[in-house]
């Protein structure tokens, strides 16, 4: 099967025959990792899971999400990143639609995002041209936050966080 956004329509296609097999209002279609389902991003800012055999709608989330804009599934089909317009991308449990987790970072609108490393990390490809990498290991997370308690921010990083002006640590334990 193939399935494509033609205007506000999500197509899907037999590829054998290119015959239509069904045409769904949305956008941003994504198959899950075996094909059983198909996640669609509707209009009011939520996201239907379709049966790809009965072509059924099956699941819909409950809440809306913060202008949903891509979204990608997890390599084992459990869960659904999905970035949108607020700076944040939304952890989503696939069964439930249930929100997981959300995650903000600084950066334009994603207009890209897809779960790598093990799922432990998300790519996310922002308007303004910047790729972001955020942890969703927490173990990482407090590496990352004891590293920081000792050495301080580096000036990239008080740039990436909006940290004006940049204090270094040696700065910070003099002046307590």
């Amino acid at each position: 099967m193939l399935a494509t956004r033609l205007q506000t329509d999500v197509v899907v296609y037999d590829v054998p025959s290119l015959e239509e097999i069904i045409r769904i209002t949305g956008l941003e279609p994504r198959f899950s990792p075996d094909g059983s389902s198909l996640a669609v991003l509707n209009f009011d800012d939520g996201v239907t899971i379709w049966n790809t055999t009965t072509w059924e709608a099956v699941r819909q989330t409950a809440d809306e999400l913060t202008n949903p804009f891509h979204m990608s599934w997890s390599d084992d089909g459990t869960r659904l990143v999905i970035g949108g317009g607020q700076s944040e991308v939304h952890i989503v449990d696939a069964e439930s639609l249930n929100l997981i987790q959300t995650v903000p970072f600084q950066g334009a609108t994603a207009v890209g995002v897809a779960f790598v490393n093990e799922d432990r990390h998300v790519v996310v490809g922002t308007a303004d041209g910047k790729v972001l990498v955020l942890t969703l290991d927490t173990d990482e997370l407090i590496s990352i936050a004891g590293e920081r308690l000792t050495r301080g921010l580096s000036d990239d990083e008080c740039q990436l966080y909006g940290i004006d002006p940049c204090i270094s640590l040696e700065e910070l334990l003099a002046n307590g």
